[in-house]
């Protein structure tokens, strides 16, 4: 796969039956979802012992079949070998497939003679690989779509796939001309400079995860231009695979699968599209030059929110370890301009696509679709006898990844493997697995691993001069790598280990998340931090006060013309109400606030009106909600979308002047922040109402009715009884909301909302739609401060 990959050609491997063929199944799929094409050939048992033989008769055809493999066959008779090779060779090449062939044995003695009439000569090609040129008009026609959405100033992104290599000059080039950012898949790191001014890193990988900067302008984008990318559906889709961007797709060959899953507004095919790119960028300059056109740059700002991997003063790298950022970052200006870089799965792959800038020229060998760890090793094998020492080789892996693929060392050895550059990060666990966020409590178990001596390992192999890495001083990491390179310039093959500080970890933004996942995977770092079950379950990772939610001078002013309106009301009104569901994290607070705020009051303009504050808004409610929750409410919350069994829904309320509600106790634990105006309570402070009294037992992903929340209320008011609790417990008058100011109420509870003689309030409200109504003051046993409660309601 890595030396199909490299040189863009049909690549070939050969195995046995049996154990042979099952390990070949995870790169065949790798190969066959990033479209290298690629023929298996593998072993069969004799044709007549096939099913009821004793060692190693496996169903190979059927197995890489059921895997998606564009073909896999048995061939069960000689006159099938050839046709069937054929079709295989056809469907390769054609298509950019991984194929398989299985050969029994006797089939493999038979002698045959190749027919001309198969096409099989040298120098004759299959027919269907013959496609027209493209058209001037054609040419012509995808510059004007490029200039017109220039014109409107449509936020556009470049996003280039690996087949895109050849042609990075040419959408360089473009992308200047139009203004627009190019990111590019991992595999296809190295297809432009990344020292280019429109070049924004990498994104797609672990299913489409990247830096901040690749992230950034892909969710801010309306119109994606696909170069050769093969799996677009994270740039155009959300996570139901449900369109939501526009597409343009430019590639060598379209194909029916992954590349034409999508709406494109427009298709570009070619042959020669190095040379048809250079003709559409000559196409616009004319246009642009003709017509005098002016971009509307101003209007395609595009958001750079850069995630820094480095070490800073606050922050420095930990005494006795080497920072892979500050490693990969020199590692960068060591590299030659036609290096090939080999890259594993896990940690040390992010750190690899984050800090290493790779000029156009270089070339990524990476398992993009499968993520198979012990990649990078077998991927440098198969780039280093391909190349013949012509071209530097870095293979870039972990701990546990090299670990599963150590074995290679001696299959580089002999093959006389040369120019070859192997780090190796150690962090003394499965990074990735360990570093995810499964939920809080939720830890990865058998995450961590010991490690040999890898510099003796490598001298056990014949490979000496290894190094050992433990510090982020700059020149000492130039000296060895420098170093490094020209050892595997002399012996074939250099080692580096890198001892990195394992509280540390690299950059990794995932398309779509919102702001709630952010904060969410703060919270869940602190909790995992704390290590103690009592912990996790009765106290937030956060603690303090609720933080107050800052709006901005112009949304304080647009809210202050609604408090006439509040006034001028005799009733509380509500909005409609959303359900948060199971995907309450992916939700952005800030719109659905407005949504319902323009159901109480139509016409009210759009109250946060930029990005930033809409940002702020959703990172404020959700560190309120966090806050003021323990871990395992928070669990519950975002597992089921209730809290105590009640499904909880987002709401706005708006309550007149001089107002009170019911005596209460929450039977869920209840968010409010203050929009316009005060709203005041009496509570009963240092009590609990028991939790299990107020529970509900709803099936998950379903909600109540209206009318089933009003028959639970009314069950309630006739049950909940507050007995007298001495001198612990007192009714005290207090502020409960005002504007920016947040709440959080506990399961179980107790107070009473109301309003003043002088101006009313309107309320974001995160609850079930449920209170605990108490009678007042018949099921009120408890007298210290119960003449402050409003008995008439």
């Amino acid at each position: 796969m890595a030396n199909a990959k490299f040189h863009n050609r049909i690549g070939c491997c050969i195995t046995t039956s049996g154990p042979g063929a099952g390990h070949l199944l995870s790169g065949l799929v790798d190969a066959d979802q990033d479209r290298v094409p690629l023929i298996c050939i593998t072993g069969l048992k004799n044709a007549s012992s096939i099913r009821h033989a004793d060692f190693q008769d496996i169903d190979q055809g059927s197995i890489f079949r059921m895997a998606g493999l564009g073909l896999s066959e048995s061939v069960n008779h000689v006159g099938q070998l050839l046709p069937l090779t054929l079709r295989a060779l056809n469907i390769a090449t054609t298509q950019n497939r991984c194929v398989h062939i299985a050969v029994p044995i006797d089939i493999q003695l038979e002698e045959i003679e190749i027919p001309t009439a198969l096409n099989m000569v040298k120098g004759v090609q299959p027919a269907c690989q013959v496609r027209e040129y493209v058209s001037a008009a054609k040419i012509e026609s995808l510059a004007s779509s490029l200039i017109k959405e220039s014109m409107a100033g449509t936020k556009v992104v470049i996003f280039c796939g690996w087949r895109a290599y050849p042609f990075g000059e040419e959408i360089e080039k473009i992308a200047a001309f139009l203004d627009v950012p190019i990111v590019t898949s991992f595999d296809a790191k190295g297809t432009v400079n990344e020292d280019h001014s429109r070049s924004f890193g990498v994104a797609g990988m672990y299913g489409f995860v990247g830096g901040g900067k690749s992230m950034s302008v892909l969710e801010n984008c309306e119109l994606i231009v696909s170069i050769c990318l093969v799996d677009i559906r994270k740039a155009v889709a959300d996570k139901s695979s449900m369109q939501i961007r526009r597409l343009l797709q430019i590639d060598t060959s379209l194909q029916k699968g992954d590349t034409l899953t999508y709406l494109a507004e427009r298709q570009f095919e070619s042959v020669n599209l190095k040379v048809d790119l250079q003709n559409v960028l000559t196409a616009m300059q004319v246009k642009k030059d003709t017509m005098e056109l002016v971009w509307k740059k101003e209007e395609r700002k595009v958001f750079r929110k850069c995630f820094s991997v480095m070490p800073t003063e606050k922050n420095p790298a930990k005494e006795g370890s080497c920072h892979p950022g500050v490693f990969f970052e020199i590692m960068s200006d060591e590299l030659k301009k036609d290096a090939v870089l080999c890259a594993d799965i896990g940690d040390n792959a992010l750190w690899f696509s984050n800090g290493v800038k790779a000029a156009r020229g270089i070339r990524t060998i990476t398992s993009q679709h499968m993520g198979i760890m012990g990649f990078a090793l077998n991927a440098a094998l198969g780039v280093a006898v391909s190349t013949g020492g012509k071209n530097q080789v870095l293979a870039v892996a972990g701990d546990g990844g090299f670990q599963m693929s150590l074995n290679e060392l001696a299959t580089l050895k002999d093959h006389n493997c040369q120019n070859v550059l192997i780090v190796i990060i150690v962090n003394g666990t499965l990074g990735r697995v360990n570093n995810e966020l499964w939920g809080p409590g939720v830890r990865a178990d058998g995450c961590y691993i010991g490690s040999p001596d890898y510099v003796k390992i490598f001298e056990a192999y014949g490979y000496p001069g290894g190094e050992n890495l433990r510090t982020s001083d700059r020149e000492e990491i130039r000296d060895v790598i420098c170093n490094s390179w020209e050892i595997a310039a002399k012996q074939g093959v250099s080692l580096i280990v890198i001892h990195q500080d394992p509280e540390i970890f690299p950059t990794m933004s995932k398309m779509d998340k919102a702001i709630g996942h952010e904060v969410w995977e703060q919270y869940t770092r602190r909790i995992v931090a704390k290590q103690h079950a009592s912990t996790f379950h009765n106290a937030s990772a956060f603690g303090g006060n609720l933080p107050t939610i800052n709006f901005s001078s112009e949304a304080m002013a647009k809210l202050e013309t609604l408090q006439t309106q509040v006034d001028a009301m005799s009733e509380v009104k509500t909005s409609s109400y959303t359900y948060i569901g199971e995907d309450f994290l992916s939700m952005h607070p800030a719109k659905i606030f407005q949504e319902k705020m323009t159901d109480i009051f139509p016409g009210m303009p759009e109250i946060l009106a930029t990005d930033k504050e809409k940002h702020d808004f959703d990172k404020a409610f959700w560190t309120n909600l966090m806050t003021g929750c323990y871990a395992g409410e928070l669990s519950e919350i975002f597992d089921r979308g209730s809290s105590n069994g009640h499904p909880l829904r987002l709401q706005v309320l708006a309550m007149p002047r001089n107002k009170n509600l019911a005596l209460h106790a929450h039977p869920n634990i209840e968010l409010t922040i203050g929009v316009q105006g005060t709203v005041y309570e009496r509570q009963l402070t240092d009590f609990r109402y028991p939790s299990n009294k107020l529970a509900r037992n709803f099936p998950k992903g379903s909600f109540p009715t209206d009318e089933s929340i009003t028959s639970l209320m009314d069950k309630f008011k006739h049950c909940v009884v507050i007995e007298d609790q001495g001198d612990r417990s007192e009714f005290l008058e207090r502020v409960y909301v005002s504007k920016g100011r947040c709440s959080l109420n506990a399961v179980g509870s107790v107070h009473q909302s109301y309003t003043g003689t002088k101006q009313g309030g309107v309320l974001f409200v995160l609850w079930s739609g449920c209170h605990a109504n108490i009678c007042v003051p018949r099921n009120v046993r408890h007298q210290r401060g119960i003449e402050r409660l409003k008995h008439d309601i």
